[in-house]
């Protein structure tokens, strides 16, 4: 069962900052953004959460040995200030998704779980890129921070959870700043042992699914097995972690789009070839139209829109009836447009280029619809395919199976902030 307990915080001493200080999760950060933020306040986080590599790094001096000098110092030097005693802290985020009006909440906690492998009442949904496990387990081991935390969601029927906290955050927040996209943080502390004890206890009766942060899990489970699990006694024994009820109706997903990028000979025409014998093909001249249209598909019916560069508008993809997933693959997977995506559209197309259909060499994953249509319509995408989201009952549904789906299955919107409250693995 989950064991999740309270812990002593480290946080940026100057909360009016934040908004200069503090950075999204480093697997969303462009090259320039990374640059951006390195300009925008020398205490940035961006140092630790994801430095520049310089030419003549070495084994000495690279990036995570520079984010361990700078973390130190910034210790030192009291820009980060350890909280003096351990608790949760409740953290809302308030936000409208890309292209709606309507302005959303999501309330849970931040608190220490402890580590325990897949299965054991902690469950992941999809797979991991071995690369990105790599780099965090370098950081880990230069700093023994955990500056972002792994995003876990629980059954909350009832409404228990979340009519514990919303009351209060009516209180006057620790950390509260409003970043460039527009989201508003919000941080408190909790001070009411019954209400520790209460959200403990309660966790401990629920399954954990993993909705954001599976590297960053895995990578503490590795970080642990070099140390040496200390049987729930030492800091390494958990990781950073925000759980928030799954009836939330500010949890929401994303569909992450398919983008192909430097597919040798891939052309327009090669893309439509490739799907016409499987699928029923509408054009539609404008993309919003096409984004509309697809929205009236049922998920898992595998419907797709595609967007080619050097035309307006797109195409609807309804798939025909004579198409059909491997017989072995389980029903919650067969189930997932990711899956019919990748057996229908994306294996026919690059099926003399790579077997790999995640390769990241020429598949990349956006979320924003607008920022896919431009780099379509600036030639930087050969070939967009979108999706709906995968729904929060198929992600259950997939985890409780003990199964996965692909890489980038879901976007779960927005990111937690990093570096509001960092945990600290070594002490």
């Amino acid at each position: 069962m989950p064991v999740l307990r309270p812990f002593r915080a480290w946080r940026y001493a100057d909360a009016p900052a934040l908004a200069d200080l503090l950075v999204p999760p480093y697997d969303i950060i462009s090259p320039a953004a990374q640059a951006a933020f390195y300009a925008r306040h020398p205490a940035n986080l961006i140092q630790i959460e994801l430095g520049l590599e310089q030419p003549a790094d070495d084994d000495q001096n690279n990036r995570y040995t520079r984010a361990a000098v700078a973390l130190n110092d910034w210790r030192q030097r009291r820009v980060l200030q350890r909280d003096p005693w351990p608790t949760f802290y409740i953290y809302q985020q308030t936000f409208r998704l890309p292209g709606s009006a309507e302005r959303l909440q999501r309330t849970g906690f931040f608190g220490s779980l402890r580590l325990a492998p897949w299965g054991q009442g902690i469950l992941p949904h999809e797979k991991t890129f071995p690369g990105a496990k790599a780099d965090r387990l370098a950081l880990l081991q230069a700093t023994a921070m955990q500056t972002g935390a792994i995003f876990t969601l629980f059954r909350d029927p009832s409404g228990a959870v979340l009519n514990a906290l919303r009351p209060l955050t009516s209180a006057m927040p620790i950390a509260a700043f409003v970043a460039d996209d527009g989201i508003e943080h919000r941080l408190w502390p909790l001070h009411d042992p019954a209400l520790i004890t209460y959200l403990a206890e309660t966790l401990a009766g629920r399954t954990l699914y993993v909705a954001d942060g599976h590297h960053r899990y895995e990578t503490a489970l590795n970080y642990q097995q070099q140390r040496g699990d200390g049987g729930g006694e030492q800091p390494w024994d958990y990781v950073l972690t925000f759980a928030a009820p799954i009836e939330d109706p500010g949890v929401r997903v994303l569909a992450a789009h398919r983008c192909l990028h430097d597919v040798p000979g891939l052309w327009s025409e090669d893309v439509l070839a490739a799907l016409q014998s499987g699928f029923e093909i509408q054009r539609y001249a404008a993309a919003d139209a096409l984004a509309a249209a697809l929205r009236q598909a049922m998920p898992g019916a595998g419907c797709f829109g595609l967007l080619l560069p050097g035309t307006t508008g797109g195409w609807l993809l309804r798939p025909q009836p004579h198409l059909t997933l491997p017989a072995d693959l389980p029903a919650e997977l067969a189930d997932l447009d990711v899956i019919r995506l990748q057996e229908w559209v994306l294996r026919p197309v690059l099926r003399h280029i790579t077997d790999d259909l995640a390769d990241k060499r020429f598949v990349a994953y956006e979320p924003n619809l607008d920022q896919v249509i431009e780099a379509v319509q600036q030639g930087q995408i050969q070939a967009a395919f979108l999706l709906n989201p995968t729904g929060l009952h198929q992600l259950c549904a997939v985890a409780d199976a003990g199964l996965v789906m692909p890489q980038k299955a879901t976007y779960f919107y927005p990111k937690l902030i990093s570096g509001i409250v960092m945990h600290d693995v070594a002490s």
